[in-house]
């Protein structure tokens, strides 16, 4: 959480921010305090407000333009929901004010031990074989249906999914 508000507040320009967090979006229960927050490394239920930040914050933190504006992977709980009962509003917060030329969610609660494993493996696409956000997000959401597993289809691309990281420095 400390890196995150840092960069916040003074980063430079970033092509990737990948975030593997808890997204509680406001209203999702009756405990909630009515404000859509972020929160690592804790548990879902834990309120320490070290480890997490309100939307409100992260949004008085942001500096200014910055020369690039980056993907934005939220690898958390109903991140990409785009509900009014629940008024999930990460997708539309990082696309729209902090200038993310796409993002990625997650339509639903995932487990973290998937989302752990199938956010590497998308990062792993990305990043080592150099293809679109849509291209490695089917290839993973493809292999993991190979073995039943149907939990990929939980993640929607916002945005720009044609976005692909390649080497400015190929060898040869």
């Amino acid at each position: 959480m400390k890196d995150l508000k840092n960069w916040a507040r003074e980063g430079a320009a970033s092509d990737l921010m990948y975030l593997f967090c808890h997204a509680r979006p406001a209203r999702y229960d009756d405990t909630s305090d009515g404000e859509s927050w972020l929160g690592f490394g804790l548990s879902e239920s834990d309120d320490s407000s070290e480890a997490r930040a309100g939307i409100g914050e992260l949004r008085e933190l942001r500096g200014g333009q910055r020369p690039t504006n980056p993907v934005v992977i939220l690898n958390a709980c109903s991140s990409a929901q785009q509900d009014l009962v629940y008024g999930a509003p990460f997708a539309e917060f990082f696309a729209g004010e902090w200038g993310a030329q796409a993002f990625i969610g997650t339509d639903w609660p995932v487990n973290s031990g998937f989302a752990d494993v199938f956010g590497q493996r998308i990062l792993s696409m990305i990043l080592k074989d150099q293809i679109s956000l849509r291209d490695a997000l089917r290839r993973a959401s493809d292999e993991t249906a190979q073995d039943s597993n149907y939990l990929p289809l939980i993640y929607a691309v916002y945005g720009l999914s044609t976005v692909r990281f390649v080497d400015p420095h190929p060898a040869g």
